[in-house]
């Protein structure tokens, strides 16, 4: 969880929350006593201008709860730490499988993912998400995830995938979101971009680096 972040989105909800109790407690205290009492401007600020200002507080502050929790699942980029990790294993009851271990900033353990691999090799997608410089401030600088492994058939001169799997699937409605909104505020630059192929081997292993646009892969000896 991202502390700034989540401070504010709590600053947020309860300012939002006091001017709503505030309301009530006026409402409350005006039945209770003749009309008349404030003019009809004050009437205008605290009867609509401070509930809705209220609610929005309220729906920005859950809002900035969910990307926080969201960013969980991607990982800021340190040069000595990979994305991630990828191993092949073949046995002869379970087949070909490709093990794809997931570092996050949500926990110091690596998230495990299993694929039966169907041919001989697949193709790593990585989501990143930029905010601009300003957003610094409240710690948000750059994320990136393995979202998405495609196993291909490299004899296939088809480009489509044999079928793919998505990771985390729940973590990607942030990064379009943003997306969206990049597209008139620019609060972060998104994009997707894939690594080159990888090969089953049996025993072999690999770690995924991100390096700007691109991919790097680095087998591990």
């Amino acid at each position: 969880m991202h502390s700034i972040l989540a401070v504010i989105a709590a600053f947020f909800f309860l300012v939002g929350l006091g001017l709503l109790a505030w309301i009530l407690v006026s409402i409350i205290g005006n039945i209770r006593r003749r009309p008349g009492a404030s003019s009809r401007k004050s009437r205008v600020i605290w009867r609509v201008i401070f509930p809705i200002s209220g609610i929005l507080l309220i729906v920005l502050s859950q809002l900035l709860f969910w990307v926080d929790s969201s960013l969980d699942a991607y990982t800021t980029v340190q040069s000595s730490l990979p994305l991630g990790t990828v191993s092949f294993h073949e046995s002869g009851s379970s087949g070909r499988t490709m093990t794809v271990a997931l570092r996050s900033n949500s926990s110091e353990e690596m998230m495990q993912v299993e694929i039966l691999m169907r041919s001989n090799a697949a193709i790593l997608e990585v989501e990143t998400i930029r905010f601009a410089a300003p957003f610094k401030i409240f710690g948000l600088t750059e994320y990136y995830r393995i979202s998405r492994i495609k196993v291909i058939d490299t004899r296939n001169p088809s480009p489509e995938p044999l079928y793919e799997r998505k990771i985390q699937p729940k973590s990607e409605a942030v990064w379009t979101v943003l997306d969206e909104i990049g597209r008139f505020f620019p609060i972060a630059k998104t994009s997707k971009f894939i690594s080159e192929p990888v090969f089953f081997k049996d025993g072999a292993k690999i770690h995924v680096f991100s390096e700007e646009s691109r991919i790097l892969l680095a087998d591990i000896e």
